[in-house]
């Protein structure tokens, strides 16, 4: 990039944020046409896209700034469940993956989809949890009321019992929800535990088949994987 084309493109904001990006993009071997696309847009995408723009060997100068945000939050998604794909999907019997309950809506998470949308939807980590889904040892429904999200809950132990529940950003549920959370572990879950576990020393939730995770299980890292906060 020549000079004058470089002081043409100082932006007006930031421009510490605006020469980090730019610099790591080059550093990172970057494509030229991407490098010069960034030196215009670089504070005009979200902070991530960088990864993204790195996959790129073409970019047209023309191409906006949404269009990247776009297209790097689908290419993070489906890195993220491709990811997440390894280790398969959760096993839920047909009639509890959607339960309507005391007003409330549960949905059972059992994709990697269902966990990507809903970490992403809630803005917290649940998706870290899908390998602990994928084994039998929890079991993780999306509640909605009025068809919004408004918590997210895990059962674990052959008791079915509530272990662990979040609202938006891991902050507490609203009134009501974790009560009937409660509820709904007591009243359906264990009923349909009592119904289908045929071994008391059973270790999986209703004694669901428990697969096994594919090679690619050892290399996922065991902190990050169960990092409900992260």
């Amino acid at each position: 990039m020549s000079p004058s084309m470089f002081s043409q493109t100082l932006p007006q904001g930031d421009v510490e944020t605006w020469a980090r990006r730019v610099v790591h993009l080059y550093e990172h071997g970057a494509s030229a046409p991407v490098v010069h696309w960034a030196a215009r847009h670089g504070l005009s995408v979200n902070a991530d896209a960088n990864d993204y723009l790195l996959t790129l060997r073409e970019l047209a100068p023309s191409t906006k700034p949404e269009t990247i945000n776009k297209r790097s939050a689908t290419w993070h998604r489906e890195m993220s469940m491709k990811r997440l794909g390894l280790v398969g999907q959760a096993v839920v019997p047909d009639h509890l993956r959607s339960v309507k309950f005391v007003g409330l809506q549960f949905d059972a998470l059992v994709s990697p989809e269902d966990f990507w949308e809903e970490s992403a939807s809630m803005h917290h980590c649940v998706q870290s949890r899908f390998g602990k889904a994928v084994t039998g040892h929890c079991i993780y429904f999306s509640i909605k009321k009025d068809g919004k999200r408004v918590a997210t809950v895990e059962y674990t132990g052959t008791n079915v019992a509530m272990t662990e529940i979040k609202g938006v950003s891991n902050a507490k549920p609203p009134e009501g929800i974790k009560t009937a959370a409660i509820r709904f572990g007591r009243e359906v879950l264990a009923e349909a535990t009592a119904t289908t576990t045929t071994k008391p020393e059973a270790d999986t939730i209703l004694n669901w088949s428990r697969p096994k995770p594919p090679r690619q299980w050892s290399v996922l890292n065991p902190g990050r994987l169960f990092n409900w906060t992260g």
